[in-house]
């Protein structure tokens, strides 16, 4: 008895090869794996501003990039991975702020982007990625780290709203929280606290 549910992974429409610029924007997911593609010696840049976890930081993150005057031209592919929905709101001002730099909670008000929301930031995002480069490939995934502080069901809730928009976004998609809650479902692949797949050697994070 085979027991795993293996998971299909369609073949894309491109391969990386070993000298092209890769970019890797979004939650410690994106940390973890564009790690590795630096330890292999790839040319990739790595969450340039920190961890993103929402769609609209993501956003945040690439619009910064042009501002910046990055050469987002050279880059061929770029993974953009969510970790939730949950956003927080600067109440002074309502904007989407993207590190909290530990000030008071009592400053912020968290909120749950919708699905619609999400996907409306995911495809500015594609969009303006596409503007520096339309050869560009981008491939979204969503990142399988459960949140423990939302509940368990909390955080299934906020992947499936993430899971839903990503349908609607002009994107590839590469099935990194099918193939971790499913095909890798077995603890022996986890770390310690049973949230954290150890096959990509996460680091730790809330």
């Amino acid at each position: 008895m085979d027991f795993r549910t293996v998971v299909e992974v369609p073949s894309p429409a491109f391969k990386i090869d070993a000298c092209e610029s890769l970019l890797f924007v979004g939650s410690c997911f994106a940390d973890a794996i564009g790690q590795r593609f630096l330890e292999e010696k790839f040319r990739a840049v790595v969450n340039p501003y920190g961890v993103m976890y929402n769609p609209a930081s993501v956003l945040h993150t690439v619009q910064r990039l042009v501002a910046d005057a990055a050469d987002l031209r050279s880059v061929k592919v770029a993974f953009l991975t969510l970790g939730t929905n949950h956003v927080y709101r600067l109440k002074e001002t309502g904007e989407i702020v993207d590190n909290c730099q530990k000030r008071p909670q009592a400053l912020f008000q968290e909120e749950e982007l919708s699905v619609d929301a999400c996907a409306d930031y995911l495809q500015q995002t594609v969009d303006l990625l596409r503007a520096q480069n339309p050869d560009m490939h981008i491939v979204l995934t969503v990142s399988p780290i459960r949140y423990r502080k939302y509940g368990y069901h909390g955080s299934q809730l906020s992947k499936a709203t993430l899971l839903l928009a990503v349908e609607k976004v002009d994107a590839d998609y590469f099935p990194a929280y099918e193939i971790v809650n499913d095909e890798l479902r077995d603890y022996r692949f986890y770390q310690e606290d049973m949230r954290l797949s150890i096959s990509v050697r996460m680091p730790s994070c809330s």
